[in-house]
């Protein structure tokens, strides 16, 4: 039975309701509160809480060792006792006025006797942003707290024990935590001292504190008095059919007393404190019970205890009743004598009646025992039979022959188990099988079964008995043996049964093992001689060996699969083995092996075989199975034999199905690479190819609107004409020109784009050209003209020029000269080196590139390239977001915008230098070489960047001038040289010092880990093994979302669909890399990789695989703004900066994203003089969304 006892209150854990206990020690400020501010009341403590401020607190090194902090406070309990597995609990609320970089802390701990620390129990840490508990850069806690992590409530928290900064807030980080749990189980049973504390950290200004509460040590107060004492539990049980167990009890009581009727067992508690539980369970046994009875066990329980104050307190429970389920049957067994002679028939009777009150079908089986209660004989089981409540059946057994069994007692055994209650029921009867009068002697033999399967054993067993009164029975010889079904004797064993008193018995039992036994009726024989080898006593009995042919014993089977593991699109081969170690030959044996899914719960192939199996043949089958399953998938090879229309299971293996290619993606490597160079001079011009212009005053055409654009030659001669219509598709080139060929090529926000083709026509006889454009909307006609546009190599117009009203965007010429070997040597340089990358030598083509292409560095060889100054600008918060740049070979300040990035200005041309030597330290390795004349050398001065080269003049002296900086710009890297890096390495070699520089300059400065943000270019390299076999594939790769930006080695497909064609070795595997442009949706980037197996020209599909990228995802206005307002009452600035957001803001949403992004970077200009850590994260935030815009804005 159960009986359990607890007591409860509701005020246990009001710690601090009357102060600061006696016996807490305060060093510092401390003390107790009700609800002030920010600070409610804990919600399982009481009605004050306790709490520990750095405010006024003229104590230091109060701080955690290797932590450390300015003044504080700390708070420390009595030494209290706690035993092993008591939970210690309590909750807590860090509240801090301080932000930013000054990182105050509070925390609690557990210490031993010693003053030892023994667990840290939470911690608690202020900082700008994250989780504040735990706290950042501390010792991991031992305790549970719950939540598990927890971030500040923002805002300055009026709270009293901050005195006079209740209410203020230094910078992003200040609030408070609210009210969190902490539980910590005490590891073992000793002395312990709880410490909370805080400090403040690098200061002592802007005040943090911790509230406390509802501190419990296995479920009381600290230093808590027992609430109750003298309890006293009395149990009193009725002692009619209840029997107590005594050594059940789970707590021994300290009285138990018998009387009358009853029992009484009382316990006794001399202290018993709030919360505590104790379990009083101990067992009774029913006696006797009766179907439906409600047994009276206990008669009442009385609790009595005094409270605190001394006044007495009783109560009674009870009584307690057991009811007897009401399903349960009786039983009475007979036999019609109560002795037998051996071989004399034994009849059984049995009368069943259903004394419950539900009907039921039981199970009843019966067998007899010998006088050792082992069973020698089993009856036949009785056919199912239903009964009815209160119904009462007479089973019979009619004649159980006892020839087989020796003299001596015998039990009838029957068992009933009752469907409904499970319960079983058993009745027995005995009997004797008597000798026959005046032999003298009585045998008798048995096996343990009647039948058996060759290889099994008999136990055979054997009695011998002297049945003469007042004879001692000596000098006999007995023998036990075995005759087949042709009558030999194939076993026999002599056995000397020794001195035998009046009564006596000796009993023989004896293994036998069959072996290979021929199948039939076996005889077993015990015979019994006196000294002068006269017959004195026999036994006989017999068992049957079955056939192999029967019961398939003897018949066997394995199962070996190749290869290991089963890849998929190979062939499994199975090979099964039957043997027939049987007793008979087995003719016409149906034997099946089957492949089966388990998984899928179907059979996946079948090979069926009818076999002739001798005694001790073995035969093999052979199957193989072209392997289409998914990888994952375990087969399962199954051999059956079917004997005697039963199927019968030989053997059975398992093999796992794995993929035999595997495609191993993963983002790592460098990002792809933009090239500024110049482009060919006139004095290496050759011939124009092709000329692009824009008319920026034509953005759109409506229904019905016309534009025709004539181009003429310079004597007013009409080359080529072409119209476009609203809705027309473009390109447009509906005519091929006398020469020229005009072509409308597309119609963006930056005007309609207008392409000249100079290669196909006649030649022309004239330099001068004239476009002319006429546009058509309802009635009202406009025309624009380029003026004389001249094409000749002497006057080409470079990119961004403006000619009448149109812009030039591009001009593509042949030619020859050193611009272009340099750009073939860095071509080839930048190919060996294994850089994805993009060149250009025009100003509006790097503009597309930047704002569009998702470069992660940037190589800028130029001389005459000016950029647009927002281009530069917007390349200057790029890399302040992370990317990296290099510059060498600017001779003036056309990019000054970049200036910033560089940390350092050019000065002018140094006419004296004629090489270079390192300054260390440096953190790459720069040559110490010289100079070719073709590098001209600036000199540097810097402005923040660190100078790692110096220039060198005639004579080996050097220059007091920097040649080389390198700067940390944001999050970016950059390299600025003041010479010419490409002629330089171009005249050293590609082995030579400067090739290197460039080599590890690009490398330095290239962001590493790879920027996995939307929009950005990124290097996947996939690994594709063949785990099988050799064969060829064929894969194709698609991105679901972006584009492909470099397809490397792969055939591109189109733009987001690459292929390879790859021959596989056996084992073998390659390693492919290609340049994904990620999609701007972060939810979008996936690939799905399909492969082929090629037999011949044929391709099969193999497998569909779809491979996920995860992106971190780029801010937006809200998420800018959202990181700028709370820095807003610190420096006026940032109110700026929110204004230029907020005109960013509302001019994007006007559809004007070049002049939101115009705001954007102005915001940046005021973001870079303001001087601390934050501004400097709302600017990288910022530099992405400047990323996510300018992709709507054209290189205009």
């Amino acid at each position: 039975m159960t009986l359990a006892i607890s007591l409860f209150s509701q005020a246990h854990a009001g710690t601090f309701d009357n102060g600061i206990p006696e016996g807490w020690i305060c060093e510092g400020s401390c003390g107790t509160g009700v609800v002030d501010g920010v600070v409610t009341l804990a919600p399982s403590g009481g009605e004050q809480y306790g709490w520990v401020a750095t405010t006024g607190s003229p104590l230091r090194s109060l701080g955690l060792p290797g932590i450390g902090g300015t003044n504080g406070s700390r708070l420390r309990s009595p030494m209290f006792s706690a035993g092993a597995g008591e939970p210690l609990e309590f909750q807590f609320n860090y509240v801090t006025s301080d932000g930013a970089g000054f990182a105050d802390y509070a925390w609690a701990r557990l210490l031993d006797a010693s003053m030892e620390p023994v667990a840290l129990l939470f911690t608690a840490r202020t900082r700008s942003s994250g989780n504040i508990v735990p706290g950042f850069g501390m010792p991991e806690i031992g305790a549970d707290i719950t939540p598990e992590t927890v971030n500040i409530i923002g805002g300055g928290p009026r709270w009293s024990p901050l005195g006079g900064d209740s209410g203020r807030c230094y910078a992003s980080g200040c609030g408070y935590t609210d009210w969190v749990s902490s539980r910590y189980v005490i590891p073992e049973t000793g002395e312990y001292v709880l410490e909370l504390g805080v400090v403040n950290w690098s200061d002592t200004a802007f005040q943090s504190g911790l509230a406390f509460d509802g501190v419990m040590v296995g479920g009381k107060p600290i230093g808590a008095e027992p609430e109750y004492r003298d309890l006293r539990v009395t149990a009193r049980l009725v002692n009619a059919g209840v029997v107590i167990e005594p050594g059940s009890f789970a707590v021994e009581p300290v009285r138990m007393e018998s009387a009358g009727e009853a029992t009484e067992i009382e316990w006794f508690f001399p202290n018993f404190v709030l919360g505590a539980f104790e379990d009083l369970d101990f067992q009774v046994g029913i006696t006797d019970p009766e179907p439906g009875e409600n047994r009276a066990v206990v008669d009442e329980v009385v609790i009595s205890y005094l409270d605190r104050l001394g006044q007495a307190h009783r109560q009674t429970l009870g009584p307690l009743h057991v009811e007897v389920l009401q399903s349960f049957y009786l039983l009475e067994l007979a036999t019609d004598r109560i002795s037998y002679a051996v071989g004399e028939p034994v009849a059984v009777t049995l009368e069943v009646k259903n004394r419950g009150s539900a009907a039921s079908t039981p199970v009843i089986g019966w067998e007899i025992r010998d006088a050792s209660g082992y069973p020698v004989s089993t009856l036949p089981a009785p056919e199912e039979l239903g009964f009815e409540p209160g119904e009462t059946r007479v089973l019979t057994v009619e004649a159980f022959d006892t020839a087989g069994l020796y003299a001596g007692d015998y039990t009838v055994v029957a068992q009933l188990r009752d469907p409904l209650t499970s319960a079983t029921t058993e009745a027995r009867a005995d009997f004797r099988l008597a000798i026959p009068s005046g032999s003298g002697l009585a045998a008798a033999v048995a096996a343990d079964r009647p039948a058996y399967d060759p290889y099994e054993t008999v136990t055979l067993t054997g009695r011998i008995e002297n049945t003469a009164s007042g004879l001692q029975v000596s000098g006999h010889q007995a023998s036990l043996s075995v005759i087949d079904p042709e009558g030999a004797e194939i076993w026999r064993e002599e056995v000397a049964p020794g001195v035998l008193l009046p009564g006596a018995h000796q009993d023989v039992v004896r293994p036998f093992a069959l072996g290979l036994a021929v199948p039939g009726h076996y005889r077993v024989l015990l015979v019994v001689r006196d000294a002068e080898d006269l017959l004195a006593t026999t036994a006989e009995t017999g068992f049957q060996v079955l056939a192999t042919s029967e019961t398939g014993a003897g018949l066997w089977g394995g199962i070996s699969i190749s290869p290991e593991p089963a890849l998929r699109s190979e062939t499994l081969y199975l090979e099964a083995e039957i043997t027939n170690d049987g007793n008979s030959s087995l003719h016409g044996l149906p034997a099946t092996l089957s492949l089966i899914d388990p998984g899928a719960g179907r059979e996946l192939a079948s090979w069926s075989h009818t076999l002739d199996l001798e005694q001790e043949e073995t035969r093999f089958l052979t199957a193989d199975w072209s392997i289409d399953a998914p990888a994952g998938t375990t087969l399962v090879a199954v051999l059956r034999a079917e004997i005697q229309g039963e199927l019968r299971i030989l053997a059975s293996a398992s093999i796992r199905v794995e993929d035999r290619f595997v495609s191993t993606p993963s983002v790592e490597g460098r990002g792809r690479l933009l090239v500024l160079l110049d482009p060919p001079g006139h004095q290496e011009c050759l011939a124009v190819e092709q000329l692009e212009l824009g008319l920026p005053a034509l953005t759109s055409l409506g229904y019905g609107d016309l534009l025709q654009v004539d181009l003429y030659d310079g004597s007013g001669q009409l080359l080529d004409s072409e119209s476009l219509r609203g809705g027309d598709l473009l390109p447009s080139d509906l005519s091929q020109g006398a020469g020229p060929n005009l072509i409308l090529q597309g119609l963006s926000t930056q005007g309609m784009a207008i392409g000249i083709d100079f290669r196909g026509g006649s030649a022309l006889r004239t330099d001068r050209l004239q476009l002319i454009a006429t546009f058509h909307r309802d009635g009202f006609v406009r025309q624009f003209t380029s003026g004389t546009v001249p094409v000749g190599c002497a006057e080409m117009p470079e990119s961004g020029d403006v000619l009448g009203d149109f812009r030039v965007r591009d001009a593509a010429i042949v030619a020859e000269g050193p611009s272009l070997l340099r750009r073939a040597f860095l071509e080839a340089f930048l190919d060996a080196e294994g850089w994805s990358y993009t060149v250009v030598t025009q100003a509006h083509a790097f503009a597309h590139e930047l704002r569009t292409g998702g470069y992660a560095s940037f190589l800028l060889l130029a001389e005459r390239v000016k950029l647009d100054n927002q281009v530069s600008r917007e390349l200057r918060e790029a890399v302040f977001a992370g990317r990296g740049i290099v510059q060498a070979a600017a001779r003036d300040h056309r990019n000054h915008h970049l200036l910033e990035v560089f940390g350092a200005e050019f000065l002018g041309r140094d006419p004296h230098a004629v090489g270079i030597r390192p300054v260390l330290p440096s953190p790459i390795e720069v040559p110490d070489d010289a100079l070719s004349p073709e590098a001209r050398a600036v000199m540097l001065r810097p402005h923040g960047g660190s100078v790692i080269g110096e220039y060198r003049i005639d004579g080996g002296q050097t220059q007091d001038t920097a040649a080389m900086t390198v700067h940390d710009f944001g999050l970016g890297r950059s390299l600025l040289a003041g010479f010419d890096l490409q002629a330089a390495a171009k005249a050293s070699g590609a082995s030579g010092g400067f090739a290197a520089l460039l080599r590890d300059a690009l490398e330095y400065t290239r962001p590493n880990p790879v920027m996995q943000r939307p929009g950005m270019a990124v290097p996947v390299r996939w690994v594709l093994a063949n785990r099988g076999d050799a064969g060829s594939v064929r894969l194709d790769l698609a991105v679901i979302g972006g584009t492909i930006a470099d397809p490397g080695s792969a055939n591109a497909e189109g733009p987001r669909h690459i292929s390879y064609e790859i021959d596989l070795p056996a084992g073998g595997h390659r390693e492919l890399l290609f340049w994904w442009r990620l999609p701007m949706d972060p939810d979008a980037a996936r690939i799905m990789a399909t492969l082929y197996l090629r037999e011949g020209t044929q391709l099969y599909l193999h497998d569909v695989d779809f491979h996920d990228l995860t992106i971190e995802v780029l801010p937006g206005f809200e998420e800018v703004r959202a990181l700028i307002e709370p820095r807003l009452i610190f420096d006026d600035d940032y109110r700026l900066v929110v204004e230029k957001v907020e005109s960013a803001r509302l001019k994007y949403l006007g559809g004007d994203a070049n002049r939101a992004v115009f705001r954007l970077l102005k915001a940046a200009d005021r973001l870079a003089g303001i001087d601390e850590p934050d501004a400097a994260v709302i600017r990288e935030a910022l530099a992405w969304l400047i990323h996510a815009l300018a992709r709507e804005v054209g290189a205009e």
